[in-house]
């Protein structure tokens, strides 16, 4: 009964405020008897005192609306007043009641209320309220009700049954934070316009922006999720406006860092739904206001979110995770990360001013700290409260590697992302297990993305050497996990950023070499890094190149000898031969015939790493891969021989890469044919065996390629004229210079290379096998038409068996 009163007079008192809401605009413009019509229409229509007649009849008007705004204090206060009181109710239903009319109450009638009314229901009644329900709330009893005696039926007690969501007085008080906060927003949401203009209003904003990081740290699911949803609506409706000013959103910004601060620390009971709302909440901001965010707000909602990857589980679920990464990835993407993941490229394209602030180097050097690899130590930052002043930083050496420590090399150095705490500047902790591989799989995939579709050239040439280092790093997690997934996504990824990325880094090399130097610097500059650690490393990106494809390409024996212990598929061992082919055709042909600004040492470097590709061991019955792979190799090298000279663009040096490449090629081919015909001669002297299969396809493999090519007579000229790599040949160099000064020389395409192999050649003639000697003499054939002694077209000339 007494509830049922309770709740009517709480109706009678929602028509009462309802009523004087009515009137209330009638009162505040009163009409002076002496004011001219004109003008106290005018002054009825707008609200304000009229501005004609004389002084007199403006201070009577004056004062008249002065006595229509005390009339206006003296009804509605009182009643304002008694709902405040009924919010703090112990009944539950009461104070809800009550709660629900006067904001609604203040909402609905809000834009009829004068300043001076406004301030005083502010300051004296509303945000009042909100610390003492706050401070109810935490001092509330948790123990839970088990329901009031209805009566008894057949001898047995009936109880009446109480929802779990309601069954203790916290919960209950939770509840009626719920409507405070929703309440607050809705106020705040509609009038943050008159209410920014009040004398003191950003204490009271403090005031309630610690009402919500209170309630997202401590409060529980239902109470956060509230606070978050009111919050961000609020800012949704005002950021980038008048009505908000900018110190008030940078205030709201902070309370966001010390929302996610709470909620990610090691022991924070912070459940991984409210982290997701948080996510979802600054995505949401960030989606409808993108306008708003600076360079420090963007630098801020990079470590928000950075912070949010480091933490992805619950203290209460974290004895149930794995510490290994191969294990966690079979447990699946925790929804915090994955809500990171697909948040981060909604944040591309940044703005010019955002560029030039250099926070794509931010984002990225973020996602890299997120792969595998040793991370070196980083300064700690010096921070503005609210303003996150990380910035990421290239470690570079200040001394030029030597060719035998390409790791020391520049651009190999481990990438780095400062995870600090904006506010404090304290490193953020990672949860363990929370940087996974399945994580780390899916950045890959993410950082992909961000470089391929909205990076600018600039971003892209600065950070090829970053990325290709970490995706070096995940490539390397084949030798220990190779039945992972991981090396292959990174591979893939390496593939198609050495594709998109080598166009910009010969792009930013067509500047003048000061042009350059002062458009590196600006970027290096608005990433943090100095002068002496950016004249360090002109050739960073080669030297990451080199030291990428060499993990991708010559992983060793181990891999294979793990492929075969392990469950893997044919089919899949077909796919990951697939993708080394993909990763050596990408060497090949977007690299090598690119590299005219790479050192000479390091163009050799790439070119050894195709040779060393040959070598490859056979790999263990039942993999397939190998022996196909070296077959590749050595027909790369074939056409980087037989690519010289072609036209060239602006980056272009296939010429130099043939002339580097044919001593190594004659160098194999040369060992093969030799062991094959030493071995081929002892076993025919001893058991009269025969070579394995693969050295026979080894064989004709080689032969083909020789008898194929042929080469741009500037490669041959190169030859001729004496250099190092030919030494001991000195009399087919004269031969050649001699052929050269001919007056019938013809500038053709040549097969002058098959003059240093011609000793080879000839041992091979003796071989047991018939297909090997038909093709070998083909061969002798052909050096006989390039020494004029025979027709070009040898063919004509009948082989004898």
């Amino acid at each position: 009964a007494d509830l049922n009163v309770s709740l009517t007079a709480i109706g009678l008192m929602w028509n009462m405020a309802d009523f004087f809401g009515r009137t209330i605009h009638s009162l505040l413009n009163v009409r002076t008897p002496d004011a001219s019509e004109g003008s106290g229409e005018a002054g009825s229509r707008s609200g304000q005192e009229p501005e004609g007649g004389t002084k007199l009849e403006r201070d009577r008007a004056a004062q008249a609306k002065e006595k229509a705004v005390l009339i206006s204090e003296a009804l509605l206060l009182p009643l304002f007043t008694s709902l405040q009181s009924l919010c703090t109710d112990e009944r539950p239903e009461v104070r809800n009641s009550g709660l629900r009319t006067l904001l609604s109450t203040l909402v609905s009638h809000g834009a009829k209320l004068p300043p001076k009314l406004w301030r005083r229901c502010l300051w004296d009644i509303l945000f009042p309220l909100l610390d003492t329900v706050r401070a109810l709330a935490a001092s509330s009893s948790r123990e839970e009700s088990v329901g009031t005696q209805l009566g008894h039926d057949k001898g047995r007690a009936v109880m009446m049954l109480i929802h779990h969501s309601r069954n203790s007085e916290q919960k209950q008080w939770d509840e009626t934070l719920v409507l405070c906060l929703n309440g607050m927003g809705r106020l705040l949401r509609t009038y943050m316009t008159v209410l920014v203009s009040l004398e003191g209003f950003d204490l009271r904003w403090d005031s309630f922006l610690a009402f919500f990081e209170t309630s997202v740290i401590e409060a529980n699911r239902e109470v956060a999720l509230a606070a978050i949803a009111s919050f961000t609506a609020i800012l949704q409706a005002h950021a980038g406006t008048p009505s908000l000013p900018r110190p008030l959103w940078k205030r709201a910004m902070r309370a966001y860092v010390c929302a996610v601060r709470g909620a990610t620390a090691l022991q924070s009971k912070v459940s991984l739904r409210i982290r997701c709302e948080l996510l979802s909440a600054l995505g949401r901001l960030y989606s409808s206001k993108r306008a708003a965010f600076d360079e420090a707000d963007l630098r801020t909602l990079l470590a928000l979110l950075d912070a949010l990857s480091r933490a992805p589980f619950a203290a209460p679920d974290q004895q149930d995770q794995p510490q290994d990464l191969q294990s966690a990835a079979t447990m699946g993407l925790p929804p915090v990360q994955r809500a990171v993941l697909d948040f981060l490229p909604l944040l591309g394209p940044f703005d010019e001013r955002h560029v030039r602030a250099g926070l794509w180097g931010a984002l990225f050097h973020m996602l890299l700290a997120y792969l595998p690899g040793e991370k070196p130590a980083t300064p700690k930052p010096t921070s503005a409260p609210g303003y996150p002043t990380d910035q990421p930083t290239l470690l570079l050496p200040s001394a030029s590697p030597k060719e035998d420590e390409l790791s020391l090399g520049p651009g190999s150095q481990p990438h780095i992302f400062m995870a600090h705490c904006p506010l404090t500047g304290e490193k953020v902790e990672t949860m363990p297990g929370a940087l996974s591989a399945a994580f780390a799989e899916r950045v890959v995939s993410v950082l992909l993305q961000l470089y391929k579709e909205h990076a600018p050239a600039d971003t892209r040439a600065l950070m090829f050497a970053p990325i290709l280092t970490a995706l070096g790093e995940c490539v390397s997690s084949r030798t220990h996990a190779p039945e992972g997934t991981l090396w292959r996504t990174a591979t893939s990824a390496l593939v198609a950023i050495v594709r998109i990325g080598m166009p910009a880094v010969n792009s930013s090399r067509q500047l003048s070499a000061q042009q350059a130097l002062q458009q590196r610097q600006e970027v290096l500059e608005s990433l943090g890094i100095g002068q002496s650690a950016s004249s360090s490393h002109p050739d960073a990106c080669w030297y990451a190149l080199v030291d990428t494809f060499d993990r991708l390409l010559l992983p060793g024996t181990r891999v294979y000898d793990q492929a075969v212990s392990v469950d893997v598929s044919p089919e899949q061992r077909r796919q990951d031969e697939e993708l080394e082919l993909a990763g050596l055709d990408a060497l090949c042909d977007a690299v090598l015939p690119a590299c005219a600004s790479a050192p000479d040492n390091l163009r050799r470097r790439l070119v050894a790493i195709v040779d060393c590709g040959v070598d490859r061991p056979i790999p263990p019955e039942g993999y397939s891969g190998g022996e196909r792979f070296s077959h590749v190799c050595l027909r790369k090298l074939y056409v980087l021989v037989s690519r010289g000279g072609e036209a060239e663009g602006a980056h272009a040096c296939t010429l130099a890469i043939a002339r580097h490449a044919l001593p190594v090629l004659l160098e194999r081919c040369q060992a093969v044919l030799s062991a094959y015909a030493r071995d081929d001669a002892s076993l025919a002297a001893g058991t009269g065996g025969h070579l394995p299969p693969s050295r026979y396809q080894e064989m004709m493999c080689v032969l083909e390629v020789l008898e194929t090519m042929t080469m741009d007579p500037r490669v041959s000229n190169w030859m001729a004229e004496g250099n190092d790599d030919f030494v001991g040949h000195q009399g087919i160099a004269n031969m050649l210079n001699a052929k050269r000064n001919s007056d019938n020389y013809s500038h053709a395409r040549e097969k002058t290379h098959l003059l240093f192999l011609y000793g080879p050649l000839v041992q091979i003639i003796m071989c047991r096998d018939v297909s090997i000697r038909e093709q070998v003499q083909r061969i002798l054939l052909l050096i006989g038409g390039e020494l004029s002694l025979l027709p070009k077209d040898s063919t004509q000339v009948t082989i004898l068996n």
